[in-house]
């Protein structure tokens, strides 16, 4: 599992509220950047597309609930206690993916 500074609010978030799992939670994370430190070739670097890739990502609404990629989710509750994810439910799936899985 991989260690990051947010954990302890994760899983606090994921023993109390509900959790929504959706292929479609994903940030930009620069992952190429330029020998050069100045500013404005790292602007420039930034402006392209390329220079980027789709991780899986997450976040926790005011209400408390947690919107997460599957693969986070797999992450967290592999790492969790059964008994520790809001009664060892599955998540609720996001009805706006409803459609994903369906065959064309």
């Amino acid at each position: 599992m991989i260690k990051r500074n947010y954990d302890s609010d994760l899983i606090t978030a994921l023993q109390n509220g509900s959790v929504i799992v959706s292929a479609g939670i994903v940030r930009w994370q620069q992952f190429r950047f330029p020998r050069s430190k100045k500013r404005r070739i790292r602007a420039k670097w930034k402006a392209r597309r390329e220079n980027f890739r789709k991780e899986p990502g997450f976040f926790i609404d005011l209400d408390g609930r947690v919107y997460m990629h599957p693969a986070i989710y797999a992450e967290y509750k592999k790492a969790m206690p059964k008994e520790t994810i809001v009664g060892g439910k599955p998540p609720r799936k996001d009805p706006t993916n409803a459609t994903q899985g369906a065959p064309t």
